[in-house]
């Protein structure tokens, strides 16, 4: 993924239950990477600014059943190129493959826009 320097990226990650049980009370969390700065947040989640994570937390998610959680940050203007991020999953019920709970983020920062700035001297 890309996105552009100074701009806006968004970030969309599926919150799914693989089974084989129902799934209760359930928590995401997403750590921020550094420099970027969040805009918007989906119903359910918060912005813990001590600890820079992103956390969501879920009631009730069946076997088979998927949430969609969508967040969009400013991407910094200078110094960092790659913005890199791994998001976990915690539930309150008994998971026999805890290997598939967690999904990683990253975004290539690319240039902004160019800007040139003329003269012009007026006689």
């Amino acid at each position: 993924m890309k996105g552009p320097s100074g701009g806006i990226a968004t970030f969309d990650f599926k919150l799914g239950n693989l089974g084989p049980f129902d799934a209760g009370s359930t928590k995401f969390t997403l750590p921020v990477p550094p420099g970027l700065s969040i805009t918007s947040l989906p119903a359910g989640c918060e912005l813990d600014k001590e600890n820079r994570e992103i956390v969501c937390s879920i009631e009730g998610l069946s076997i088979g059943d998927e949430i969609p959680l969508t967040f969009a940050g400013q991407v910094p203007t200078a110094g960092i190129s790659t913005l890199c991020g791994t998001g976990a999953v915690i539930s309150q019920c008994r998971d026999s493959d805890a290997g598939n709970n967690g999904g990683a983020l990253e975004l290539k920062v690319t240039s902004g826009t160019g800007m040139k700035l003329g003269k012009t001297r007026v006689l």
